[in-house]
């Protein structure tokens, strides 16, 4: 719903109400029901006393102007941090999962390396400046989160759609229209 049907529908449930039609109890659980989300995740109903806007304000309903007013509006900084803070918590869980994963994988391929590949922990071979993090760990936690970074991206990538078209070249034409050649 939007905000002119909120508002139209406050004004038929208190002519209902006005008229005997509706009882003072399901009138305010029926307005109590006609929220409003804004596009900042602020929730926002209509006061069912006056018709006046309320929002949520995390524990209890607070007057406000309507919705539409206040959308309008730029955020300001702390809200705007609160919701960025939110947002990467909220990124941070769903991606939690695939971490732990990607990390078991790189501890086990790391081990491989070193046992198998690299013979131990001495940098004695080319690979083992980069594995063997003895006298070396700045270098190799670099290279390790570098790596598993990037892995990490580039497999999120593909499973999304876009990531899927994103590795595709677009046809050599396409350059040459864009540049205004052909």
């Amino acid at each position: 719903m939007n905000i002119a049907e909120i508002e139209a529908q406050y004004s038929e449930l208190k002519r209902a109400r006005d008229t005997g039609i509706l009882d003072d109890r399901l009138f305010q659980d029926k307005v109590a029901q006609l929220q409003l989300k804004t596009a900042d995740g602020v929730l926002h109903r209509l006061d069912p006393q006056d018709g006046g806007w309320l929002r949520w304000d995390g524990s209890a309903w607070q007057k406000a102007k309507s919705p539409a007013v206040t959308a309008s509006r730029p955020p300001k900084f702390f809200s705007l941090l609160w919701f960025l803070i939110r947002r990467t918590f909220t990124i941070f869980v769903k991606q939690l999962p695939q971490m732990i994963v990607f990390a078991i994988l790189g501890w086990v391929l790391h081990t491989f390396l070193l046992v198998f590949v690299n013979d131990g922990f001495a940098p004695s071979t080319f690979i083992g400046n980069f594995i063997a993090t003895t006298g070396n760990s700045i270098g190799s936690t670099v290279i390790w989160t570098v790596i598993s970074g990037l892995l990490f991206s580039w497999l999120t990538q593909l499973r999304t759609k876009k990531g899927k078209d994103r590795f595709k070249l677009p046809p050599l034409k396409s350059y040459f229209t864009e540049a205004g050649d052909m």
